[in-house]
């Protein structure tokens, strides 16, 4: 098996999320140097002989954390700490090399602050996502070592592929908004159902969000209702190692259907392209989307009610990068699975409308390995989400119109560091805040509807700003 092969072969195995670039090597025809460079932790086993203090011979467990960096045509440098019933040691990682998914260095070993009183030597295995590392050396004893390490954070180049950026920074908030529409159009229809046995003001003429078109004596099976949203997203994020802006037009649509006299069931489909100028790679990434999602909604008493949405997208890219004078390009695609999990509670104090949300959100997107136009191999990518929120509202009605302000608080618990192999380095932020405004409005037939704009907060180095429109039509 040749070199490339079984480079290629290796990362068909990697079971993380990756944010790298294989660099293409500077000779042609020679092997493909993958980056090693990044923050690795986790245990090793270690034995020891022929120790000073004879009481130290034996075996041992340590967790070691090691920092590989200042990659360059498979070399390396790095430090690191290793902490075992015998203490804290610091390690100086000099002379690493890689060839293929191998690896070697050497290193000193030393008291934290200390001068160097041992060394040794290192080797083994890795992908993008782990280390597996044997080696030994000497200080006080002969010792010996082994173990695997997983990966904590990710390093991107200047030459990274749009999509490994756009998806580690764009797919949490882009899930978001996801799920936040067909929360929203759950909640309208819950609403519809509502209104049946919660007059609004007194006259069962003015709804919350959603009215049914059925006159008194009509029949109807099975009440349902359909729904359209279109948003327009604008976004930037204005770090220099990972800077990109861009635009993105959704349009989603569903029906839904009162399958119960206080429960709902639905499907959502939708389509999303995105325009993204990425700055960083000197390049462009154009995206469509296209995604499909069951949901389930369910009133549980005259103040709570519970919403699930279970969704899947497929992601087509488009996108470019300039390095030097070259214009590489791809056109990778991806796979996202998501799903949501609300409780709601609505409360009426007279013309006034309090609310809130308390959620969670898992998602996932794996952007299929793909190969530049340069023949550079870019990996699998893994990004993980796992969101919580906990959101408040407060409107008013006035006539058929119930103006609104809605702050949502979202905490990433899952979130996996990214960083750059210059700097500035990205904050990885975990958490946000969604400020959202806007007007619903109601009409007497059951057409329904809400225009609102939105503003995402307290992220460092990144804006973004939010338009979206729906129209209900309840039968």
């Amino acid at each position: 098996m040749s070199v490339r092969k079984l480079f290629i072969s290796t990362l068909n195995i990697m079971r993380k999320p990756v944010f790298y670039i294989l660099l293409l090597s500077l000779l042609s025809g020679k092997a493909f140097a993958t980056d090693i460079s990044g923050t690795y932790s986790g245990t090793i086993n270690i034995t020891r002989s022929s120790c000073v203090n004879p009481a130290d011979d034996g075996n041992d467990i340590a967790t070691l954390t090691l920092t590989l960096s200042g990659q360059s045509n498979g070399n390396f440098i790095g430090n690191g700490t290793g902490v075992d019933s015998m203490g804290t040691a610091a390690f100086d990682i000099k002379n690493g090399t890689t060839s293929g998914s191998s690896f070697n260095f050497n290193f000193d070993v030393s008291d934290i602050g200390g001068p160097p009183d041992g060394s040794g030597t290192a080797s083994g295995t890795f992908s993008t996502s782990y280390l597996n590392i044997s080696g030994g050396g000497s200080d006080d004893c002969i010792f010996t070592f082994s173990g695997m390490l997983n990966k904590t954070t990710a390093t991107l180049t200047e030459a990274t592929a749009s999509s490994s950026v756009t998806d580690a920074v764009l797919f949490n908030t882009q899930i978001q908004s996801t799920i936040n529409d067909i929360s929203g159009r759950i909640g309208a229809a819950l609403n519809s159902l509502r209104a049946s046995f919660t007059p609004r003001f007194g006259d069962n003429q003015f709804k919350l969000e959603g009215m049914t078109g059925l006159n008194a004596g009509d029949e109807s099976t099975i009440p349902y209702g359909i729904w359209g949203n279109y948003s327009y997203t604008d976004y930037e994020n204005d770090l220099s190692t990972t800077a990109f802006d861009g635009t993105s037009h959704s349009f989603m649509g569903g029906i839904d259907f009162g399958v119960l006299d206080n429960a709902v069931i639905g499907l959502a489909l939708g389509f999303e392209n995105s325009d993204i100028d990425t700055t960083f790679n000197n390049g462009n990434q154009n995206t469509d989307s296209f995604t499909i999602a069951p949901y389930f909604g369910a009133i549980l008493d005259d103040v709570l009610s519970v919403d699930f949405n279970l969704g899947y997208s497929r992601v087509e890219y488009d996108q470019f990068r300039t390095f030097g004078t070259t214009r590489i390009t791809s056109s990778p695609q991806a796979d996202r699975w998501f799903s949501a999990l609300n409780l709601n509670a609505i409360k009426f104090i007279d013309r006034w409308v309090i609310s809130g949300r308390v959620g969670t959100l898992f998602a996932s997107s794996v952007v299929d390995s793909f190969t530049e136009s340069n023949g550079v191999v870019v990996a699998e990518n893994r990004t993980k989400v796992g969101t919580m929120s906990i959101a408040g509202e407060v409107a008013h009605g006035f006539n058929n119109y119930e103006p609104f302000l809605n702050l949502a608080y979202n905490y990433d618990f899952a979130l996996e560091d990214i960083s750059t192999a210059n700097n500035p380095q990205p904050e990885n932020d975990k958490d946000d805040l969604l400020l959202t405004t806007g007007v619903r409005f109601f009409e007497k037939s059951g057409i329904t509807g809400n225009l609102e704009y939105s503003k995402r907060l307290l992220r460092d180095d990144f804006d973004e700003d939010r338009l979206s429109l729906t129209v209900r039509i309840d039968y």
